[in-house]
């Protein structure tokens, strides 16, 4: 990321661009997703993620049918020490009953604690809690007759007798804990690496009728990873692209609540706030500007059908925004099974309870294949992202239609000639590209049609074909913009001004083309980093959105990253734990990082490739070898050239 910048209203912060979080200061842009609770909860979390103690916080897989877990605080008990109160309050701080109502009882009536701020994720082995200073003393009393057990790591009454401490004293605890990662107000992701990783808080406790209680508790929720794995799961909130012809995924991080309704709630709210300040004005929001659900009854699950009431503000949309806004609630709820809901195949929406008109049939500016429902062109992009990786065979052009054997397309021969590298399409097969002439030319062209020069440059980045056909290939030392084309088009300029003075190694476009996936070089790192595409009414790039989403903050070196779905990426890295090696690594954007393969790549790779099959990850190694994903190792693939990304 590029630091610190302002963020506008209805957006969400992401991508560690914000550092207020850290010191409990809530972001801009609307009230917190966590606040939400204050007025629905009465239940407490359950479900599961798969957060692992040790390393990269890894999410999960969906829930299915697992019955959820019911997690409930542990109330304090008499006689505990200080420390003993702080780790209680910790670990309380997961159930959300009733406005966290066994947190509460650790702390003094009259504290202010606000857990809607941020959640920090800490490492389980890294929690150190230690007194500092006491004034005061306490009083020595009789025994009582009898003595509640005590918790393990809790102090108990000696045989002798117990202290009571007198009113008033008052004690400092020190916390300190390594921070894996910080979920912010709205839900957002955001890995914590180096010096942002070590956290301590001093925290106040006084005595009341003879018990220690904190005094002036930390802003939000600490929660260690297996409190976190037991409460928080992933979902993506949808938001259509500037031109509302597709839907992008926004993932974010919420509380598994026991009331479905509940949990669906706390997605909606962060919905309708709009989406992560990164994609900028690549995407759009279906919600009128000050929307939100109303208090009674926001969200009802019946059967199959979600019904979202909305606030007065709603009826300010126009009929493009409700069709979009229907179409964003839908697909998004659609995502929830993960977060413990029914599955979900219609969404109701109302005013007030009120009817809420959204019309139907050809809404102006929409422009789709066949429908006018941006969830629906949303399930065609999906299904198109089976098309095969692609390759070379003798300077021809071809597809890994049977695995590993690359099937030359003879359609495609008016891309061959000698020296060509790295073929590229779009998701639906409809525009081809070939790097050329020693990588100062990017030929293109559709099936049995005649090839062109679509973009000229010096040592160009391998090819990626969006969308709408534009064809994207940048200069390993771009400037202030880059100039991107396409058949039959002029040329587009894209400004970029945060590429320069960077040297770019590899730009992939997502399919649905809102989002640039950018390898960049600047001095002794490597960033992957993913930013929004903005475009014109016509569709035309017109620049690449800036505050990128730094997706692995720890890493130390990037070989090629390339899209695997519409939520995740595979990216060739060394990290700051292992630097001397390369992997293959799994990460979801605005999410978690986790191996791919369990062995690093051959130390020549430069580049990757991701498949559909059962063989699902190619690697180019510097030699001209290919080697594929194999049981949790690299297999090298005889007579293989150049497998590449689709995109």
């Amino acid at each position: 990321m590029t630091g610190d910048r302002h963020v506008p209203a209805g957006r969400a912060t992401g991508g560690g661009t914000t550092t207020s979080w850290m010191n409990g200061v809530l972001p801009p842009g609307g009230a917190p997703w966590l606040a939400v609770l204050g007025v629905l909860l009465t239940a407490v979390l359950a479900g599961c993620a798969g957060v692992p103690q040790e390393g990269p916080v890894t999410p999960a897989g969906p829930l299915g049918a697992r019955a959820p877990q019911v997690l409930f605080g542990a109330r304090p008990q008499r006689g505990e020490s200080p420390e003993a109160v702080v780790r209680g309050f910790l670990q309380a701080g997961a159930d959300f009953g009733k406005d966290h109502q066994v947190a509460r009882e650790y702390l003094v009536p009259d504290s202010e604690w606000r857990p809607e701020a941020p959640v920090l994720v800490v490492a389980d082995d890294s929690i150190s809690v230690q007194e500092e200073a006491t004034s005061g003393a306490p009083v020595t009393a009789p025994s009582p007759a009898s003595s509640p057990t005590p918790r393990p790591g809790r102090s108990a009454p000696s045989a002798g007798g117990s202290s009571r401490l007198e009113d008033g004293t008052t004690t400092r605890v020190r916390l300190t804990a390594t921070v894996l990662a910080r979920v912010d107000a709205g839900g957002v992701y955001t890995p914590v690496t180096g010096d942002g990783a070590k956290k301590a808080v001093t925290l106040g406790l006084v005595a009341r009728h003879g018990e220690w209680r904190i005094s002036d508790p930390p802003p939000g929720l600490i929660l260690t990873t297996a409190v976190f794995r037991n409460g928080f799961r992933s979902a993506p909130l949808y938001f259509p692209d500037a031109g509302g012809t597709t839907l992008v995924p926004d993932l974010r991080w919420f509380p598994v609540l026991a009331e479905p309704s509940a949990t669906a709630a706390l997605v909606v709210a962060a919905l309708l706030r709009g989406p992560v300040d990164w994609l900028g004005d690549a995407v759009t929001n279906g919600a009128a500007p000050g929307t939100s659900m109303t208090a009674l009854a926001p969200v009802r699950i019946e059967g199959s059908t979600a019904r979202v009431d909305l606030s007065r503000a709603a009826r300010n949309a126009t009929p493009r925004q409700r069709v979009f806004l229907r179409a964003q609630l839908l697909a998004t709820m659609k995502g929830l099974d993960g977060l413990g809901l029914p599955s979900i195949d219609d969404v109701v929406i109302t005013q007030d309870q009120a009817r809420y008109d959204v019309p139907a049939g050809s809404v102006p500016g929409v422009q789709t294949e066949s429908s006018n429902d941006p969830a629906e062109r949303l399930d065609r992009y999906e299904a198109s992202l089976a098309q095969p990786p692609l390759c070379l065979n003798n300077d021809h052009v071809g597809q890994l239609l049977a695995g590993t054997v690359c099937t030359t397309r003879p359609l495609l021969d008016a891309l061959s000639q000698p020296g060509i590298r790295l073929p590229a399409t779009d998701a639906g097969g409809t525009v081809f590209a070939v790097l050329a002439a020693k990588g100062t030319q990017v030929l293109a062209a559709s099936v049995g049609k005649p090839a062109d020069v679509v973009v000229r440059g010096a040592q160009l980045t391998a090819p990626s074909v969006d969308a709408a056909g534009w064809v994207w290939s940048v200069p390993a030392l771009p400037k202030s913009s880059f100039t991107v084309g396409g058949l039959n088009r002029g040329p587009a300029q894209v400004e970029a001004p945060w590429l320069a003075g960077g040297r770019v190694l590899s730009l992939r476009i997502s399919p649905e083309g809102a989002r640039a996936l950018v390898v960049v070089r600047r001095g002794d790192r490597t960033q992957v980093v993913v930013a929004g595409v903005r475009r014109d009414a016509t569709g035309r790039p017109r620049a690449l959105e800036p505050g990128a989403l730094d997706l692995m903050p720890d890493a130390v070196s990037v070989v090629d990253a390339g899209w695997k779905d519409a939520q995740q990426v595979v990216v060739l890295a060394a990290t700051a734990a292992v630097p001397a090696h390369i992997f293959a690594w799994q990460v979801s954007v605005g999410g978690a990082t986790t191996l791919a393969v369990a062995d690093p790549v051959p130390p020549d790779a430069v580049g990757l490739a991701v498949g559909v099959d059962l063989v699902d990850l190619f690697v180019r190694t510097r030699s001209g070898k290919s080697y594929a994903r194999w049981f949790g190792g690299w297999r090298v693939i005889d007579n293989l050239h150049d497998p590449t990304l689709p995109g």
